[in-house]
């Protein structure tokens, strides 16, 4: 569905539940989140990227039913069913039975958005007691997880993170060259890093560090309610999401340190590593420094296609500059030690 489509749905268009609530519409780099009454109704942009491909109806149903099902891991409750879009007319609408599909749209438990963890961080809200249980419940997910028996090839890191390149010209043009040379030089460190430590991080799958992770482990993914929520887990791409668990939970320790919580994200890291018993020595922590400068790298980017999006967003702006300053920020705290 094109923007002026999902504006009519919004609008006019039939819902299955709550037909009388007010719709907010919420816009990602990717997809378009529809809030009404209860409900969320989550539908996939019609776009393909260098790491997505959403670009016909049957890829997005297929994904839709592979974010219905993976996210089910860890937000059971939250995730309930994949319905059709259909048109009638000028009136769209949302099927719960047959229909002859224009879109297909995720079906979640509306949520508190003041519960979010990056709204609590914001806010100043965030406790530690929640942090532990974030802990524990990765650290009980990673071990119930298989360990994935894969040939893993370490320049995919390489790769990922030097695939900011592509967004070059408008990191340059919005934010200056002062940004622009910053993700150049954080692209070589990663480049030579990944070279020199090719033998440990290939051999990482070998000792069980490898598992099949939600992938995209932000404080945004996350609600804090009795028990945390940890929610839209990478569906579109399996690589993303079969990956070292340290590359995982470097995520939120990223995303806490970024909003000032270095604390907290030492006590996550600290109960994680101490839960799980995995191996966290010198070259261990080297590699997770590294991963947080890649799971940087990737909110820049994420965030830089948001700033292509809208380019007069001040706000995307700010946010590309921070992680960029991030990234830079670990690859330098690493540099030279290895």
């Amino acid at each position: 569905m094109e923007r002026n489509e999902i504006e009519q749905l919004v609008a006019h268009g039939i819902f299955p539940y709550d037909q009388q609530a007010k719709t907010r519409l919420i816009e990602t780099a990717i997809s378009y989140i529809l809030l009404k009454g209860s409900y969320a109704y989550k539908i996939k942009k019609n776009i393909k990227l260098s790491f997505l491909d959403f670009s016909t109806l049957e890829k997005r149903r297929h994904f839709c039913y592979e974010e219905l099902r993976l996210n089910q891991r860890l937000a059971k409750d939250m995730y309930i069913n994949v319905f059709a879009v259909s048109k009638k007319g000028k009136q769209w609408s949302i099927s719960t039975g047959p229909a002859k599909a224009k879109e297909y749209v995720i079906l979640m438990k509306g949520m508190n958005p003041d519960h979010q963890l990056n709204a609590l961080l914001k806010k100043n809200r965030i406790t530690k007691k929640p942090i532990r249980q974030l802990a524990q419940q990765l650290a009980d997910f990673h071990q119930n997880e298989k360990s994935l028996s894969l040939t893993y090839d370490p320049f995919f890191l390489s790769r990922e993170f030097a695939d900011i390149e592509k967004f070059s010209s408008t990191i340059e043009k919005k934010l200056g060259v002062d940004y622009y040379k910053l993700v150049q030089t954080c692209i070589q460190l990663s480049n030579h890093f990944v070279l020199l430590q090719q033998e440990f991080i290939s051999k990482r799958p070998c000792l069980g560090y490898f598992k099949n992770c939600h992938g995209d482990l932000h404080s945004q993914n996350i609600f804090i309610e009795k028990k945390p929520v940890i929610f839209d887990c990478i569906e579109f791409r399996e690589a993303f999401r079969h990956i070292d668990v340290l590359n995982e939970i470097a995520f939120l320790c990223m995303d806490l340190e970024t909003y000032g919580y270095a604390d907290l994200s030492k006590i996550f890291l600290t109960d994680y590593i101490k839960k799980t018993g995995y191996a966290f020595g010198k070259k261990e922590q080297l590699l997770f420094t590294y991963f947080k400068a890649y799971r940087s790298c990737i909110r820049a980017k994420v965030h830089t296609i948001e700033m292509s999006q809208h380019p007069s967003s001040t706000q995307i702006k700010e946010k590309v500059k921070k992680y960029i300053e991030g990234m830079a920020g670990y690859m330098i705290e690493i540099a030279g030690k290895f």
